[in-house]
């Protein structure tokens, strides 16, 4: 187990000190950003909108529970019980 365990660390060295590995890794880190980010950028403006709309209504130093409450309730889709 011990010589397994020694020869993958080795293999996952070398590859991580591989130039053509680095490129294809920061290649597909690019790909994986730009395909992420439109969703990014759309669930941070929900949060600041809920955010900002919740504190409108509830101070959450004088109700903690009542803001986390209706901060949960705008963030996140209505349960279905079935």
């Amino acid at each position: 187990m011990v010589i397994a365990r020694r020869l993958f660390m080795e293999a996952a060295r070398r590859l991580a000190g591989d130039p053509r590995v680095q490129r294809k890794a920061a290649e597909l880190a690019e790909k994986a950003y730009s395909h992420a980010q439109p969703t990014l950028s759309n669930a941070s403006t929900h949060v600041s909108e809920s955010m900002r709309e919740t504190l409108a209504e509830v101070d959450p130093l004088e109700e903690p529970g009542r803001f986390l409450k209706n901060l949960k309730s705008r963030m996140l889709p209505p349960e279905d019980d079935e």
